[in-house]
């Protein structure tokens, strides 16, 4: 799978629905039709994807958008979220997070809406293994996979260093849009 058939499946589940849930369930569908070989394929683009959005500025966008908190964790979840909004979101966001305010899911975090959902997609990080047990019946048969091939992906976040001392806080004060869309959550 190259990266273009990524984000058509990528597309595809936004298409069908809002919901991420069901969003994920559609993704481990269309990928359960799909061969081991493509669901690891699938696994290594979303890798691919994901590494330019492991940046010190997209954290401190994170950060944001989180009401001024962001661990490892919920970093690495909204990088998946960010992937959600769709391959021209998220490739402008990765360029420059400010364009973030662009999403209308951005916009309807700012606004302070109740029914606003948080900033993240775990499930996403899961959906190529499930794929993977559901075409194979191996339990974890995705990561044993990618093991004996010599592939090593990563879990967690780890920006490299840009000069900027500080870390995500210092980051979003550098995000003038963001921090006024979102003022509370603004580093002081």
């Amino acid at each position: 799978m190259d990266i273009d058939g990524y984000w058509a499946l990528l597309e595809g589940a936004r298409a069908h629905t809002e919901d991420l849930d069901e969003r994920a369930e559609w993704l481990v569908e269309q990928l359960a039709r799909r061969t081991p070989a493509e669901i690891i394929e699938f696994e290594l683009r979303h890798a691919e994807v994901r590494k330019a959005a492991d940046t010190w500025p997209m954290w401190g966008a994170a950060m944001l958008l989180n009401d001024g908190w962001c661990s490892d964790d919920v970093f690495w979840y909204f990088q998946a979220w960010v992937i959600g909004l769709g391959r021209q979101v998220y490739e402008r966001a990765t360029a420059d997070p400010e364009t973030l305010l662009d999403a209308p899911e951005v916009r309807r975090l700012a606004s302070g809406g109740d029914d606003a959902e948080p900033p993240e997609w775990e499930i996403l990080d899961y959906t190529a293994n499930y794929a993977y047990e559901r075409v194979t019946g191996e339990e974890h048969g995705l990561w044993r996979a990618l093991d004996e091939h010599g592939i090593n992906l990563p879990t967690s976040p780890a920006p490299a260093d840009d000069g900027i001392e500080g870390g995500q806080a210092e980051h979003a004060r550098h995000l003038p849009r963001l921090c006024a869309a979102f003022p509370l959550a603004a580093p002081a």
